[in-house]
C-alpha cells in the first residue's frame, strides 16, 4: 500500500475513534443539553474531517494534476464509494451529516436537543395496560434529535450510520488501487 495512503487511513481511523467517543458521550448523557450539543458538534467535526483527509490524500498524491482534474477524481471516487459501499440509510446519513456540517460552518450552529416522550404500555394487540385502579401504565423515552431544515432527525440513527459510513470509507481506501489511477 502507498505510504501516503496508509498515513491518511490512520488519520481517518483517529477521526473515526473521535466520532465514536462523541456518540458514546451523547448516549451516556441523554439528559444533559450541554454535553449532547458539545458532543454532536464534535461528532460533526470528526465525521467531516474523515472525508477531508481522503480529499487531502488526493491533493497530495496527484499534485502534478490540474486542480480541476483532481476535483473530478475526488468526485468520481466519492461517487464510486457511495454507490458501491453504502446502503440507502448510510448514504442518507452521509449526505445529511455533510449538509449539517456545511450549514453549521457557513450559516449557523446545528443544534442537537432531547425530548422526553411518554408512551402507554400496551399489549401485543395495542390495548393499553392498566393497573388495579384503572390507571393506564405509562413509560417514557428520552429521544435525542437534531432539528435541521424543519425536520427532526434522531441523532442515534444518523450517528450510527455515519460511523458505519466512515468504517466503510476506510475499507474502500484499503482496497484502493492507486497504481491504476496513473494509467
Amino acid at each position: 500500500m502507498n505510504e501516503n495512503l496508509s498515513k491518511k487511513i490512520t488519520e481517518i481511523e483517529l477521526k473515526l475513534n473521535w466520532t465514536k467517543r462523541s456518540f458514546e458521550n451523547i448516549k451516556a448523557n441523554r439528559n444533559n443539553q450541554t454535553i449532547i450539543q458539545d458532543n454532536f458538534w464534535s461528532f460533526l467535526s470528526g465525521f467531516q474531517q474523515g472525508w477531508y483527509y481522503f480529499g487531502k490524500f488526493i491533493e497530495d498524491e496527484f499534485s502534478s494534476w490540474s486542480k480541476n482534474k483532481r476535483e473530478l477524481l475526488k468526485n468520481d471516487l466519492i461517487n464510486k464509494f457511495k454507490t458501491e459501499y453504502l446502503t440507502t440509510e448510510e448514504l442518507e446519513a452521509w449526505d445529511l451529516l455533510q449538509k449539517m456540517r456545511n450549514f453549521d460552518i457557513h450559516n449557523e450552529p446545528v443544534s442537537a436537543n432531547y425530548e422526553i416522550k411518554k408512551y402507554a404500555i400496551t399489549t401485543n394487540s395495542g390495548i393499553p395496560i392498566a393497573d388495579n385502579s384503572g390507571r393506564i401504565i405509562v413509560t417514557s423515552s428520552n429521544i435525542v434529535y437534531v432539528l435541521f431544515n424543519d425536520k427532526k432527525f434522531e441523532v442515534s440513527e444518523i450517528c450510527k450510520n455515519g460511523i458505519i459510513s466512515i468504517e466503510k470509507l476506510i475499507c474502500f481506501l484499503k482496497e484502493f488501487d492507486i497504481e491504476n489511477l496513473y494509467k
